[in-house]
C-alpha cells in the first residue's frame, strides 16, 4: 500500500529579474510504501533537496501533485499546513534544529505543547520515546551540555512524538562523527523494522546502504533505482557506489 505518491512533479524557479528560469525538478514520479525507507542520492544542485521540501509542504510545485495517505497536500489551505506538518511529519535535520533555550524534556515535548496536549500525556510519552532511544538520563539537561549524537536523538526523538505517519531525513548524519553517525543509522534502521516509513536525503553512500531503496536524481529528473533485496549492507553499498560512479562519469543510463 503506497503511502506516499508523487505524480508528475515539475518545480521551475524564475530569476528575481524574470528573466530566466531554473528548472529544479522536472516529471517526478514515484511511490513510497507504507513502512519502506527510501534514501534519495544526487550531486549539489540535482533537484533532491527541492523534492524533499516539496514532500515538507515547505515549497509549492509548479505543476504535478503529492499524496500523503490519499490526501493531496496542495489542497491543504494554508493556514492548516502548519497542523498537517507537525501531525503527519516528522523532521531531522543536519544541524539539528533544537532549542538552546529548553531542556532536551522540551525540545521533544514541544510539537506536543503546539497541539495543546495534555501535560500529563505529553510527559508520558516523552519519557516513553526517550527510553526507546536512550536518552531518558538526560532530559533535565540542555542541548549544549550533550554530544552531537545525543542531540541527534533528541532531534529524532522529537520527530516521533506525534506518531507521524512519515519521517523526511535532510543529511542526518552530516554533522556527526563516524561512530555517531553509525548509532543514529542503526537507529533509524531500527525504527523501519518497526514500521516506519522514512525518506532521506543523503550525500552518504554509508547512510544510504542502511535503506531498502536507493533513488538516484540527476539534472531534476529521476536517473536510476536500487532496491536492496536480499543484498547484505556491504553489497548494496558497492552497487550504490557503481552507481553514482556512472552518473559522475555522464554515461547513458545502461544499468
Amino acid at each position: 500500500m503506497s503511502l506516499l505518491t508523487v505524480e508528475h512533479l515539475a518545480k521551475t524557479y524564475q530569476s528575481r529579474l524574470g528573466t530566466q528560469k531554473v528548472t529544479a525538478l522536472k516529471d517526478i514520479n514515484l511511490e513510497v510504501e507504507k513502512g519502506e525507507y527510501v534514501a534519495i542520492m544526487g550531486e549539489s544542485g540535482s533537484g533532491k533537496s527541492t523534492l524533499l521540501n516539496i514532500l515538507a509542504t515547505l515549497d509549492r510545485p509548479t505543476t504535478g501533485h503529492v499524496y500523503l495517505d490519499g490526501q493531496d497536500i496542495e489542497a491543504i489551505k494554508p493556514k492548516e499546513r502548519t497542523r498537517f506538518r507537525r501531525e503527519q511529519l516528522g523532521f531531522v535535520f543536519q544541524q539539528f534544529n533544537l532549542l538552546p533555550t529548553l531542556t532536551v524534556e522540551d525540545n521533544i515535548a514541544l510539537p506536543l505543547v503546539l497541539a495543546k496536549r495534555p501535560a500529563n500525556e505529553i510527559l508520558k510519552h516523552v519519557r516513553i520515546i526517550a527510553q526507546k532511544l536512550g536518552i531518558a538520563n538526560f532530559l533535565k539537561q540542555y542541548p549544549y551540555e550533550i554530544s552531537g549524537g545525543q542531540q541527534q536523538r533528541v532531534a529524532v526523538a522529537r520527530s516521533l512524538i506525534t506518531n507521524p505517519s512519515l519521517i523526511l531525513a535532510d543529511e542526518p548524519t552530516g554533522a556527526l562523527d563516524s561512530k555517531s553517525s553509525m548509532t543514529l543509522l542503526q537507529l533509524f534502521s531500527d525504527l523501519h523494522k518497526n514500521g516506519q516509513t522514512i525518506v532521506m536525503v543523503t550525500h552518504s553512500t554509508e547512510a544510504a546502504s542502511y535503506a531498502n531503496r536507493v533513488l538516484f536524481i540527476k539534472d531534476g529528473a529521476i536517473y536510476h533505482q536500487l532496491y536492496q533485496g536480499d543484498d547484505k549492507q556491504p553489497v548494496f553499498y558497492q552497487k550504490i557506489t557503481q552507481t553514482l560512479s556512472v552518473m559522475a562519469g555522464g554515461a547513458a543510463h545502461v544499468l
